[in-house]
């Protein structure tokens, strides 16, 4: 008995002995597959690198080429210098203004006729006439352009048709100075009373009282075809002025 436990005693110690060994030559291996898998790790790296400075150079190339079909400033534009020799003054043209530039023409009531819409009739000689009997007014808008286009268009011209059947209230202006207060408040009081106009009522909100010039009123208007005004003088004439850009349009 006693020398079968030395014999497994000392294979224990021998099992002992040789476990650093072990232990080293597995370390070893490790170590092996560790620097294996660094050294993969790397190419990986420097592939991927070099694609991206593939890339770069690639755009880098191309910007020249992006920059003539879409002018962008490029980042080293910054960089160049420019000569003063290639430098000018430019002076842009200046174009006169539209309210600047203005036609007049002298209308005769009694030329005009009614105008007929499918909804009402504009007696064009009566509206005239009544600006002409109340100096300083006149009409904006609708009859304003109906009258210019009646003068410079074709009867059968579309334009002219649509602003007929278009038709659908009386815009009135009053033209005023400093210290006509009693003239406006005598207009405003005809207008409350019930003002009409070949038939036509007359709103409150549809007068306008304007103690600006011609020009300067025309510039307000919201549409170049809209800068147009029938107006009436001291003597009972009346007139369309019209901006030259009205008549063009």
């Amino acid at each position: 008995e006693m020398d079968t436990a030395d014999v497994a005693v000392s294979k224990m110690l021998a099992s002992i002995t040789s476990l650093p060994g072990l232990l080293s030559h597995a370390a070893k291996g490790a170590v092996t597959v560790g620097v294996a898998k660094g050294a993969s790790g790397q190419g990986v790296a420097v592939v991927n690198l070099i694609i991206s400075l593939a890339i770069l150079l690639i755009l880098f190339l191309l910007l020249p080429w992006r920059r003539l079909r879409w002018p962008l400033p490029m980042p080293w534009d910054i960089f160049r210098q420019v000569s003063f020799a290639n430098l000018r003054m430019v002076s842009p043209t200046i174009h006169p203004l539209d309210n600047e530039q203005l036609e007049v023409t002298l209308l005769e009531p009694q030329k005009f006729r009614d105008v007929k819409s499918e909804d009402t009739t504009l007696p064009l000689q009566e509206l005239l006439e009544w600006v002409a009997q109340h100096p300083f007014t006149g009409y904006k808008g609708g009859i304003a352009r109906l009258v210019a286009k009646i003068l410079w268009l074709d009867a059968e011209n579309p334009d002219l048709q649509s602003e007929i059947q278009g038709f659908n209230d009386i815009d009135l202006i009053y033209f005023l100075q400093d210290g006509d207060e009693q003239q406006k408040t005598a207009m405003k009081k005809l207008v409350d009373d019930g003002l009409t106009i070949g038939g036509i009522p007359v709103e409150a909100q549809d007068v306008e009282y304007s103690y600006d010039t011609i020009p300067h009123v025309l510039a307000t208007r919201d549409l170049t075809q809209n800068q147009c005004i029938i107006v009436s003088d001291a003597s009972g004439r009346v007139f369309l002025i019209t901006a030259q850009v009205c008549r063009q349009h």
